[in-house]
């Protein structure tokens, strides 16, 4: 067997923020941010097992050259390849109700994109007498969307110079995505696929 597994990280985000500084008793604050990231596994990995132990090409050491006889994808690029595209808006109020008393309301707007293509982990099990099954990377490949909309509220009340009594509540939403750790060449994406 071999155990050769690589994987490649690639982030980029980017936010942008507005907020008033208002003489009156509201303020407001705007902002955008957007982020990108793309993940690429290579598993180059095998388990192979010899038909005979008096297999001299085998047990030789002709692992690589068996393997890829009897397994066609050993060596290609990819056993995951994913990639997120989020973007999100949000706007957050600020009102000084009383002197030592602030109430705020804030909304946030997601829209993601999450694109997966996963290889087909049988074919990382090779048997010297039984062929790999090739998998149909087209029918492995999937990509889900998240729009929505989450609220926070929140509240600050001076008790002293040196005390402050906060409280907040929000909605938490995880967007939908595909499980990349539960995919394999008999699951499905429709299978491994988790909503919002």
């Amino acid at each position: 067997f071999e155990i050769d597994s690589r994987n490649r990280t690639k982030q980029f985000s980017q936010e942008f923020r507005y907020a008033t500084d208002l003489d009156g008793s509201i303020n407001f604050t705007t902002g955008a941010l957007a982020w990108q990231e793309t993940r690429d596994l290579e598993d180059r990995g095998y388990i192979a097992i010899c038909a005979s132990l008096l297999d001299p090409e085998c047990i030789a050491g002709g692992w690589q050259a068996l393997v890829r006889a009897i397994n066609p994808q050993y060596g290609d690029d990819g056993f995951v390849d994913a990639k997120t595209l989020h973007g999100s808006l949000y706007e957050l109020v600020e009102w000084q109700a009383l002197d030592a008393l602030t109430l705020s309301a804030e909304a946030r707007y997601v829209n993601e994109r999450f694109e997966v293509e996963l290889a087909d982990t049988l074919c990382l099990l090779a048997v010297s007498t039984l062929p790999c099954q090739s998998a149909d990377r087209q029918n492995n490949s999937g990509t889900v969307r998240s729009q929505y909309i989450t609220p926070k509220f929140g509240l600050e009340y001076v008790l002293a110079d040196n005390l402050l009594l906060y409280a907040s509540a929000a909605e938490g939403r995880k967007p939908a995505g595909i499980d990349t750790l539960a995919g394999s060449g008999t699951s499905t994406i429709a299978e491994i696929q988790y909503d919002s």
